[in-house]
């Protein structure tokens, strides 16, 4: 019998039967199927990575997002799920949002923190990002893939200069308190769920705590 090299394996004992259907199975390997983009974050069409995203399980999503925000949020979700509730399930969440952030636990903090605890400081360049929807999206990114046994404060860090209005809310069962620099209060500091218009400053800083 005249073999053909297959792409299906089959025993050296083959018969004829078997090699026929083995061939025309090769045959159907040839055919382009495009449907395996649509499973690959990177390939699959714009509007369709909702779906992608849901079949894949990603915690949090917003359609408003930049089309590679979407793809690499996707991309993440396996990993994530893999290593949840671990510093790196947390990390490799924010990595794919795509801010810059600094993730400090309670042993590496000066002063140590509370024990159990973690802190995470995230910096914004424009007053855009600190928009009631953005921040509540960075808290669920860190909130599904922490442990569950551990609590933190989510610091949000403006560097850049800004004028006009910035508004803030508190996430539900936490306590947000927001600093600006240079300070018109005295205390500084307020604290409770809020709507913060700011003149030309320095930093705006808000800190929400997860609660216990």
């Amino acid at each position: 019998m005249n073999r053909h090299v297959l792409k299906v394996p089959l025993p050296h004992n083959e018969t004829p039967r078997e090699n026929t259907f083995a061939k025309l199975a090769d045959r159907l390997f040839e055919i382009e199927n495009p449907t395996r983009a649509l499973f690959d974050p990177y390939t699959c069409p714009v509007e369709f990575l909702p779906y992608l995203a849901w079949a894949r399980s990603v915690d949090v999503w917003d359609d408003e997002w930049d089309e590679q925000v979407k793809r690499r949020v996707i991309a993440a979700a396996p990993e994530v799920h893999r290593y949840k509730g671990t510093r790196f399930a947390v990390e490799t969440a924010l990595n794919a949002i795509g801010h810059e952030y600094e993730l400090i636990e309670w042993w590496e903090a000066e002063p140590v923190m509370q024990h159990g605890t973690f802190a995470v400081t995230v910096f914004h360049d424009r007053s855009d990002d600190l928009s009631p929807k953005r921040q509540v999206q960075i808290h669920d990114s860190i909130r599904y893939s922490k442990p569950k046994s551990r609590t933190f404060s989510l610091i949000h860090l403006l560097r850049a200069r800004a004028a006009g209005k910035l508004y803030t809310a508190a996430f539900p069962s936490t306590r947000l308190v927001a600093t600006a620099l240079p300070f018109f209060l005295d205390p500084p500091v307020v604290s409770g769920p809020l709507r913060c218009a700011v003149a030309p400053l320095s930093r705006l800083i808000v800190t929400a705590h997860a609660a216990a």
